[in-house]
């Protein structure tokens, strides 16, 4: 009987995903370089990366709605954004022929309003204020870094679902070509509004859970119904067709190997697809706080994401993310590297951890100039740079 649903591929459909993957974009790039000496080199150097960015061979794939993804913030294979993607990057390696998307990721900050009071929230100066971005706005800046061929767009807040109506439009009106996400804390995210999202277009959701235990979870995120909005979202997006994704902000007094695996349990009994790992930064709301991992909690993070990934025993549970592993290998994402954020006054920030006090406005500048601006920001937390 074929297997329905989003599931874990591994083995012997695992290594033959990846060979067809693998021919495909050498296929890809030998029509790019006109040269099959020069396409083998740059997809040589290009596996390379991606063995260095991962750690760990990559032999466990999702599959989802017929395409098959290695992680959340790619695009499905097969798909013209992966396509797009994968161009890109080997444009960083040698010039290809075609226009070639430089960014792969953008995260738009769609509304200020939340029901939450998160201890670690990055948008806690701006939380519940008046919104400045309309709808036409919101478009408009999706757009313009459609131009670039971002692969990737998350919209996130703020809590994106007080702004469902508008952001159905939003993600409606976004050109094919990339894979749509959003961040939420699961607040109203009903079984018919996941499958609304899912009918406009929407890949996936990133649903908050900082701990597995309900009283510890509703503690971190100032609210008594948070636990219970998160695991009725999740339930929900399943039941949809949506990938799902547990994001947790792994803190001093969570992490141990107990907890982390306990974590990864928990998502297994509730069929989520991905973890992904975030840590403290000193930004919004931790803004002047001691909240940084240290060097021994880091080590822990980077074994469990290793360990759940590459162990056969763990092969029917959630795939692990962790962006500060690849970080710390091939440095900073953002500042327009791979990766942009787009706050909720509309102004184009290297990430939404790394802030400037100077004022970019995207609707008012070409993503080119855009681009050129973020990038001699930089990144102001310094720790992947």
């Amino acid at each position: 009987m074929k297997k329905q649903g989003i599931y874990n591929v591994t083995g012997f459909q695992a290594r033959m995903i990846n060979s067809v993957s693998d021919l495909f974009y050498l296929w890809k790039a030998i029509k790019e370089y006109r040269s099959i000496s020069s396409a083998i080199k740059v997809m040589t150097e290009l596996y390379a990366l991606r063995k260095v960015i991962a750690g760990y061979r990559i032999y466990r794939i999702v599959k989802a709605n017929g395409r098959y993804y290695w992680t959340m913030h790619l695009p499905g294979f097969p798909s013209s954004a992966l396509t797009n993607h994968v161009s890109g990057e080997m444009n960083r390696i040698s010039p290809v022929h075609s226009k070639n998307n430089r960014l792969s990721v953008l995260f738009l900050g769609i509304t200020k309003k939340c029901p939450l009071q998160c201890l670690h929230c990055y948008e806690w100066d701006a939380l519940n204020r008046k919104d400045t971005l309309s709808l036409p706005d919101l478009k408009k800046i999706v757009s313009t870094f459609q131009e670039t061929g971002v692969s990737h767009i998350q919209l996130g807040g703020g809590e994106p679902m007080t702004r469902f109506e508008e952001m159905v439009e939003l993600i409606k009106d976004i050109k094919p070509g990339a894979d749509i996400w959003i961040s939420t804390c699961g607040f109203n995210l009903s079984e018919e509004k996941a499958l609304i999202l899912k009918k406009a277009g929407l890949t996936g959701v990133a649903i908050s859970l900082d701990h597995f235990e309900a009283g510890l979870h509703n503690a971190f995120r100032g609210h008594p119904k948070a636990f219970d909005w998160a695991m009725t979202a999740t339930e929900n997006c399943r039941k949809a067709g949506l990938i799902t994704c547990w994001s947790i902000c792994v803190t001093r007094e969570f992490i141990s190997r107990e907890n982390l695996f306990q974590y990864a349990l928990a998502a297994k009994r509730n069929k989520v697809t991905y973890i992904q790992l975030f840590e403290p930064m000193q930004a919004g709301r931790y803004s002047g706080k001691d909240v940084r991992l240290t060097e021994t909690q880091v080590k822990i993070l980077e074994d469990f994401y290793l360990e759940l990934n590459t162990s056969p025993k763990y092969r029917d549970f959630p795939l692990a993310v962790y962006l500060g592993v690849y970080q710390r290998r091939i440095g900073c994402l953002g500042s327009g590297n791979r990766y942009v954020y787009v706050d909720t006054d509309g102004n184009i920030q290297s990430c939404p951890f790394c802030r400037t006090d100077k004022k970019m406005e995207v609707n008012e500048h070409p993503a080119g100039e855009l681009l050129q601006w973020i990038s001699n920001e930089r990144c102001s937390q310094r720790i992947f740079s």
